[in-house]
């Protein structure tokens, strides 16, 4: 896994980044929100009240992931 991972988000982020490394970024944030929403459609097929809660979760889990990468892409600065 590259240093731009997810887990490295929460980490202090430098000033400025590469269009490279911003782009990584987003790629990954999208990368791990479609993850999620394919995850949830997996668990759609099983209606229980458990699953139904779970599908949510990750639903929302991967709005909030591809809102976070379309924030990043028009607001991290790059040099060029």
């Amino acid at each position: 896994m590259n240093d731009h991972s997810w887990r490295t988000l929460a980490d202090p982020m430098p000033e400025v980044y590469s269009p490279e490394q911003r782009a990584a970024i987003v790629q990954e944030l999208r990368t791990i929100a479609i993850a999620a929403r394919e995850e949830a459609n997996l668990y759609r097929v099983a209606l229980d009240t458990r699953a139904l809660l779970l599908i949510t979760e990750l639903s929302e889990f991967a709005d909030r992931l591809m809102r976070r990468a379309a924030w990043y892409e028009h607001h991290i600065p790059t040099y060029e």
